[in-house]
């Protein structure tokens, strides 16, 4: 998505997996859908620092994968911090899909041979 006139991304790398255990509960990453709870401001400055991991892990591996030619430069908590709520809501949308792997569906044709009940 376009957030302040460039392009941010967001992956989950094998360091933005670390981090994200940093600040979960007991720095356990299974304790991850834990990290969102409690009151507003938290679970505002809790979102904001996810996403910046998220985006931090995009970036590097871009850098990565271009050889180092690329300059990374990750969405901050700060940044997220102050994006209208719309926009803060639609980002952190995309970090979430992006931890949870989630790809766009794609319909699928029924496989060949089989045939469909019908109805009388």
């Amino acid at each position: 998505m376009k957030i302040n006139g460039r392009d941010v991304s967001f992956l989950r790398t094998v360091m933005a997996n670390c981090k994200i255990a940093e600040i979960c509960p007991d720095g356990d990453i299974a304790n991850a859908r834990m990290l969102f709870e409690g009151n507003y401001q938290d679970s505002q400055r809790t979102a904001a620092k996810f996403m910046a991991i998220m985006s931090e892990g995009y970036e590097e591996n871009k850098k990565f994968r271009e050889g180092g030619v690329y300059e990374p430069r990750p969405l901050t908590e700060e940044e997220a911090l102050n994006l209208t709520e719309e926009e803060f809501s639609e980002a952190f949308g995309e970090a979430i899909e992006a931890y949870a792997g989630e790809k766009p569906s794609v319909e699928a044709e029924p496989a060949k041979g089989k045939k469909k009940a019908q109805t009388k």
